[in-house]
């Protein structure tokens, strides 16, 4: 199964469709979107991907119950932590999972945030954390802008962070 990940895209709806773009031929079976802003992901449903998104902290999205700021998915066997943001957040909502501890008591295989515009991918307590970056501007907060591309079989996860404007991998890991 091939999972996109993107986060962070603050409106940038030309980003949103260079992503789509950069999709087309990869065989994506889902797409995932982490928030910031919400709303942004409806092109991906246009597109005709499946789509499981979860809200920035900062939409009327994220004090909604009605709609997880947080979520566990399973992906052939692999238990999926979606999150925003990698801790609490003073704008969650009291039934709200706490990432830090999904982490710490390996509630989930892999945790996939946003919120930091910081790509990263690292194991802690045999958790897989992975951030796929931002597609708010071209550089942010020290980051081009960047989205994940998983490869989720029962055996592995590989995992590739590509820059969004130049196409390359800069990032890759397999568990």
């Amino acid at each position: 199964m091939k999972i996109a990940v993107f986060s962070d895209t603050h409106g940038n709806k030309e980003y949103v469709q260079l992503f789509l773009e950069r999709l087309k031929g990869l065989g994506i079976d889902r797409v995932l979107h982490l928030g910031d802003n919400y709303d942004d992901a409806d092109p991906v449903i246009g597109a005709g991907y499946p789509l499981i998104r979860v809200p920035g902290t900062w939409t009327p999205y994220y004090t909604n119950s009605m709609i997880d700021n947080r979520r566990f998915e399973d992906f052939e066997g692999w238990r999926f932590f979606l999150t925003h943001t990698p801790n609490p957040h003073y704008n969650d909502l009291k039934e709200d999972e706490d990432p830090e501890d999904v982490i710490r008591e390996k509630k989930a295989d892999v945790l996939l945030h946003g919120h930091t515009h910081h790509p990263k991918i690292e194991m802690e307590n045999d958790v897989l954390i992975i951030n796929p970056g931002h597609m708010k501007e071209a550089f942010d907060r020290g980051y081009d802008p960047s989205f994940a591309i998983l490869d989720v079989s029962k055996e592995s996860i590989n995992v590739e962070i590509e820059y969004l404007l130049c196409g390359t991998s800069f990032k890759t890991f397999s568990l």
